[in-house]
C-alpha cells in the first residue's frame, strides 16, 4: 500500500528526479506518522516523544524543497490533513485496527499516487486525458486495498469470524461484477473516459482470482509473512494491469 499508488503515478507520468525527493519525504512521513500515532495512544507520553521529533524534522526537511519546486501540489494538502487528523483520532481513541482508520490511510495512500502523477506530467501534454486515467486508475487501487483490508482481517485478526468472511467474499465479488459489467461492455459499447478494454479485462479476471482467495484461504492459519507475500505479488500484478493502460 505504501508504495504502489507511488509507482503508479510515477509509471502513468513518467519518472523525473523530482520523484525521487518524493518518494523520501512519503517514507518519511510514513514513519513520521506512525510514531505520532504511538504517541498519541500513549496520551502524549514524554518517552514516545523523540521519534515523533525526528521523523517529524525529516518530513519536514524533505517536503519545503518539494513545495518551493511545484508549489502547485500543495492543493493536495487538505486531503492529507484531513485524513492525518481523522486516523490521529483513531489512535486517541485506540481504535486504530478499526476498518474505518484502514479505509482513512488508504484513502490518503491513494491520494499520494495522485501527486505522484502531478508532480511528473508535463503542462503541455494531454493533462485531461492523463488525470481521468489516472483517477480510474486510482479509484481501482482503492477498491483493492479495500478488499485487502478485509481479506487480511479474515486472515489474522478476525480469523474465524463468518462475518467478516461474507463482507470479504461479497466485497469481492461485487467488485469483480462491476469491473465485469465494464469488460463486457468494452466489447459492445464506448467506454467511459480513462477506461480501456484490455485493462478492464485483465482486472475483472484478477478481481476473480482474488474473489475465489477471500473464499477460499479465509479461516486458515496461514502466516502473516505468507500473507504479505502474496499481497506483493499481487501489487506487481497490478502495476502490470496498471502498465496496459496507453
Amino acid at each position: 500500500m505504501l508504495l504502489l499508488p507511488f509507482l503508479a503515478g510515477a509509471l502513468r507520468s513518467g519518472f523525473v528526479w523530482l520523484h525521487l525527493l518524493l518518494l523520501a519525504f512519503w517514507l518519511a512521513g510514513y514513519f513520521a506518522f506512525n510514531a505520532t500515532a504511538v504517541w498519541v495512544k500513549s496520551r502524549g507520553k514524554p518517552r514516545f516523544r523523540p521519534p515523533v521529533l525526528t521523523y517529524g524534522a525529516l518530513t519536514l526537511g524533505l517536503g519545503l524543497p518539494i513545495v518551493w519546486l511545484r508549489p502547485d501540489l500543495l492543493v493536495w494538502a487538505p486531503v492529507f490533513a484531513v485524513c492525518l487528523a481523522t486516523s490521529l483520532w483513531f489512535s486517541w481513541r485506540r481504535h486504530e485496527r478499526a476498518l474505518a482508520n484502514d479505509i482513512v490511510t488508504i484513502l490518503a495512500a491513494c491520494a499520494f499516487g495522485l501527486v505522484t502523477y502531478q508532480a511528473g506530467y508535463s503542462p503541455e501534454g494531454t493533462i485531461e486525458v492523463g488525470w481521468r486515467t489516472m483517477g480510474v486508475i486510482t479509484a481501482v487501487l482503492f477498491a483493492y486495498f479495500v478488499g485487502t483490508a478485509l481479506y487480511v482481517k479474515t486472515m489474522i485478526r478476525e480469523r474465524g469470524q463468518r462475518a467478516w468472511v461474507w463482507a470479504s467474499v461479497g466485497y469481492h465479488a461485487a467488485v469483480t461484477a462491476a469491473l465485469g459489467v465494464l469488460a463486457v461492455q468494452a466489447f459492445s459499447a464506448g467506454l467511459p473516459p480513462g477506461m480501456q478494454q484490455r485493462p478492464l479485462v485483465a482486472l475483472a479476471a484478477l478481481f476473480a482470482l482474488l474473489t475465489a482467495r477471500a473464499w477460499l484461504l479465509a479461516g486458515r492459519r496461514i502466516r502473516p509473512l505468507i500473507v504479505g507475500l502474496g499481497e506483493i505479488g499481487v501489487c506487481l500484478a497490478l502495476l502490470g494491469v496498471i502498465a496496459l493502460w496507453r
